[in-house]
């Protein structure tokens, strides 16, 4: 299965505005892992994600 990059992203987000900033973060870290795992991913492919997960991590205000 080939996964773009911007559907992974796409989920990122997602994930943010579900779940907030910190769970969110988390919940992305969590998936990057998996998707690594499962194939999904190249190594440099998840290096990509885990940089935009800290991008769009940085840009929220923190959870209260």
């Amino acid at each position: 299965m080939n996964i773009s990059m911007n559907t992974l992203k796409d989920d990122i987000d997602r994930a943010f505005r579900v779940l907030g900033a910190d769970k969110g973060f988390a919940q992305n870290v969590t998936d990057i892992k998996a998707w690594m795992q499962d194939g999904f991913l190249t190594e440099e492919e998840a290096h990509e994600l885990r940089q935009y997960n800290r991008a769009q991590y940085s840009k929220l205000p923190l959870d209260a």
